[in-house]
This record gives C-alpha cells, sequence and structure tokens, in this order.
C-alpha cells in the first residue's frame, strides 16, 4: 500500500525544517549527548536486580545477659560485677524525671577539670540481678572478647567465671545484620 503524495511531501518538509533548525555539528552534539545520558541510565541501574539486598541505615546493637545457673538458691542482695576486655561500657541508667544539666560558671555548678587533668578511668559495671536472677548491659556496638563475671551478695564475691561470650543475632536478616545477644550462665558456688 503507497502512501498519499501529500503524507510523503510533508515528511520531507518536516525533514528538511529539522535539518534547517538544528545545524549538523548540533545534531552530532545531540546524539553524544543522549548516548551518555542513556549509557549513565543503563550504568546506574545496572545493580538494581530483583535478587540484590537493600539494607536500612541502621546501628545495632549487641546485649550481654548474665543469668544465674538454676541450681542457685534463692536469695537477694546479689550483684554481677562484669570485667570485659576490652572495657565494658557503664550501665545507662533511665531516670523518670529530667535532671538539670549543670552549666559552667553557674552557682553550685563544679568548675571543670583543666587540660591537664586526665579523665578518671571508667569502673567495671555493676548490675542489680533482677527477681528471675538474670541482668543485661548494652553494649551498642562493641563486643568483648573475653568477660568476667563476679555475683556479689552482700558485698562479697560469691562466684566468678570467665568467658569469651558467642554473641548470637537475634533479629534482622544474615544479609543486613541485627541484633546480637550472647548469655553468660554463672554456676552456683
Amino acid at each position: 500500500m503507497t502512501e498519499p503524495a501529500s503524507v510523503v511531501v510533508a515528511r520531507q518538509l518536516a525533514v528538511e525544517a529539522l535539518y534547517r533548525l538544528v545545524p549538523p555539528g548540533r545534531r552530532t552534539r545531540a546524539r553524544q549527548v543522549r548516548a551518555v545520558l542513556l549509557a549513565a541510565g543503563v550504568l546506574g541501574t545496572a545493580g538494581c536486580g530483583a535478587g540484590d539486598t537493600v539494607c536500612p541505615a541502621i546501628g545495632y546493637g549487641s546485649v550481654l545477659v548474665v543469668e544465674l545457673s538454676r541450681d542457685w538458691p534463692a536469695g537477694s542482695g546479689r550483684s554481677v560485677e562484669l570485667d570485659c576486655d576490652p572495657a565494658c561500657p557503664l550501665p545507662v541508667v533511665l531516670l523518670d524525671q529530667p535532671t538539670p544539666i549543670p552549666v559552667p560558671g553557674m552557682p553550685g555548678t563544679p568548675a571543670a577539670p583543666t587540660s591537664s587533668t586526665p579523665a578518671p578511668a571508667p569502673d567495671d559495671p555493676v548490675l542489680e540481678l533482677d527477681d528471675d536472677g538474670t541482668a543485661r548491659l548494652a553494649l551498642y556496638v562493641e563486643r568483648p572478647g573475653e568477660v568476667t563475671a563476679r555475683v556479689r551478695q552482700n558485698g562479697a564475691v560469691v562466684a566468678e567465671v570467665t568467658v569469651r561470650p558467642e554473641f548470637v543475632r537475634v533479629d534482622g536478616t544474615a544479609e543486613c545484620g541485627g541484633n546480637a545477644e550472647a548469655r553468660i550462665v554463672v554456676p552456683a558456688p
């Protein structure tokens, strides 16, 4: 089937008008720009296949759980002292009421230490055991290689155990990670 002559003439006129509007040098430049943009789009989305994993931007933490073995007798006044290598962070105490922030120079605010005063070394964290004989310490990103847990009752050490904690992921995915937990069981004395 042949096209009517008017359609053929209209196409020729459109092509001639296009060539008059865009000189040959610019046409070549426009083709190059289109090719570069197309290549950038293809390369930019090349890794976005259906099988790729997208992970959230979350900083996962770890928890160290210390628990007394089942053969411990019932008792109260027990706490657990942790000695970590590298150092354990101090436990965070959540307060019911906000506390005023000390402002340097205000009456009642201690003077700021001079720069030559070394920062005090952190003490080993001491955690109170729950009624079920467990205590938890949030570690955030650090994971100690070795932990010594000392159970104290009325101030005296009644049991001690040193372990290399094995952290196990408790949520999240294998590809993206997740929160981890390590359990230390302290045997009865």
